[in-house]
């Protein structure tokens, strides 16, 4: 479930708590020697309110049989890691001998791999990966949070980035919801 219907639906929950807050405050200007009875209706209401907005966000959290990987999602590709792989140390004890050993012992030695970091990663949640530069063209895929993305170019407003994914998927993506790292002013305006 998309972070902009779960958005909606707390909005809508906050705003209907809203509207019992404010009406059971005109009720306390109006019956004020019934106070008590009403603050207690009034923290019963929120209470049970919050329950159902905590059930909906467990529900939120859970996939459903819609939201579970389908062929045209893109598989997620951690960050970038430095891995560092030690060399073993020989520790068999040679004796001392009179005459001098022509092959040097091994020595241990630290080997450090640097994985580039991508040009841009999606940020929190699945993105859609979109034929061309904006929500009338075709989803070509839903592309998964952190997976890191090859940028080829920007639309001339700069609100759409096309990139390349790790499985050879070339399109388009909004790029608010991408983490970039490059400088937007360095991408190319792409048709």
């Amino acid at each position: 479930m998309g972070s902009g219907v779960r958005f909606a639906r707390r909005f809508v929950i906050w705003g209907v708590l809203g509207l019992l807050l404010a009406a059971v405050l005109a009720a306390c200007q109006a019956q004020e020697p019934d106070l008590e009875a009403t603050v207690g209706a009034l923290n019963a209401t929120i209470a049970a309110q919050s329950q159902e907005l905590g059930t909906m966000e467990a529900q939120a959290r859970e996939p459903t049989p819609s939201q579970l990987p389908s062929p045209t999602k893109v598989a997620t590709l951690r960050r970038p890691v430095v891995v560092s792989t030690p060399r073993p140390v020989s520790t068999a004890h040679r004796p001392p001998t009179g005459t001098p050993s022509a092959t040097p012992l091994p020595t241990a030695t630290a080997t450090a791999t640097a994985t580039p970091i991508p040009d841009a990663a999606v940020g929190r949640s699945l993105t859609n990966l979109r034929s061309g530069p904006g929500v009338g063209y075709e989803i070509l895929a839903e592309v998964e949070s952190r997976t890191p993305l090859a940028v080829l170019g920007k639309s001339a407003s700069e609100a759409w980035i096309k990139v390349l994914t790790p499985t050879g998927l070339e399109g388009w993506m909004f790029l608010l919801p991408l983490e970039l790292n490059i400088p937007l002013d360095s991408i190319p305006v792409t048709d």
